[in-house]
């Protein structure tokens, strides 16, 4: 289901050379998935796969500098709420707290 759902896959950066003693790193790509659906079945199916840890790979989202920065300031949010035993998540660039979005 997930690479059909794959719109598009491009690799980014120049290729990077090995230094002799080690290997070269892979070049990162960027993924634009045609569902949500898809790219969260992905994200969450990567956060315990063997493969990638063995293979030192990992997913992170492309986020703009704008929303790094409205992420940073929301996140201690979330994190003080967790404290207090609460769930709260960071949806996109919002805030998903006690079943309200901030």
């Amino acid at each position: 289901m997930v690479l059909s759902a794959m719109d598009v896959v491009h690799q980014i950066g120049s290729p990077r050379q090995g230094d002799g003693k080690t290997k070269a790193l892979p070049r990162p790509v960027i993924i634009r998935f045609q569902t949500r659906t898809a790219r969260d079945a992905l994200w969450k199916g990567s956060k315990n796969s063997s493969y990638l840890k063995h293979n030192k790979l990992s997913f992170e989202e492309d986020l703009t500098a704008a929303d790094k920065e409205i992420r940073g300031k929301l996140w201690p949010a979330v994190e003080e709420a967790r404290k207090a035993g609460q769930k709260a998540y960071l949806l996109e660039i919002e805030l998903l707290l006690r079943g309200k979005f901030f």
